[in-house]
């Protein structure tokens, strides 16, 4: 059993270790966390809490990165000139492409380097890891119209509801909820 003191700098150094693996932001929270909360005491859905999958978790570690801000606006600042070589026909899937891969892809392999990283300091201190892929598709925030989200889904259903239909369209972790509840382990990390 660790002391404090001894927590305390295992702490320290897996937020070193992922600042200086490349994340701009770490949290680490005590598994408690996931336990309902005030003010609306939700929980993870089933199959999407930590100890799900390791059962005598004790922390749970988020960390995150930014987007580059000319990614953001890459497309929006090409929309309206022609993009030399790119036939008209196939700019804005160009466009979609160019942010999906620079924004999503390249950042979401990034992340999960990070997790690898750090899951394997961690279990070098003697305790059980795991990590989870990042999920590229908040259908929350997805357009309705093409299948994505529905529209009136509550909360709720978003979180709790089935991902099947996005999981059977797309791949299952890019464009599904994946095995963890991401908002949950943001929001409980700090």
């Amino acid at each position: 059993m660790r002391t404090n003191g001894a927590s305390r700098d295992l702490a320290q150094a897996i937020k070193e270790l992922a600042l200086q693996s490349g994340a701009a932001l770490v949290g680490i929270a005590p598994i408690e966390r996931f336990d309902p909360q005030p003010p609306y005491y939700d929980q993870a859905p089933r199959g999407h809490d930590p100890r799900d999958f390791v059962p005598n978790a004790k922390s749970v570690i988020s960390f995150a990165q930014p987007v580059l801000n000319a990614v953001m606006d890459a497309p929006a600042a090409l929309a309206d000139i022609d993009v030399e070589m790119v036939p008209p026909d196939i700019k804005y899937p160009y466009l979609e492409m160019l942010y999906q891969t620079v924004g999503h892809r390249v950042q979401d392999y990034m992340l999960e380097q990070i997790g690898q990283v750090v899951g394997q300091m961690v279990q070098l201190e003697g305790f059980e890891t795991m990590i989870f892929p990042t999920t590229g598709l908040h259908p929350h925030m997805a357009p309705t119209g093409i299948g994505l989200r529905e529209e009136g889904m509550t909360e709720q259903q978003i979180w709790q509801g089935p991902s099947k239909k996005w999981a059977d369209k797309y791949s299952p972790f890019r464009y599904s909820f994946g095995p963890l509840s991401h908002r949950h382990a943001a929001t409980r990390a700090g």
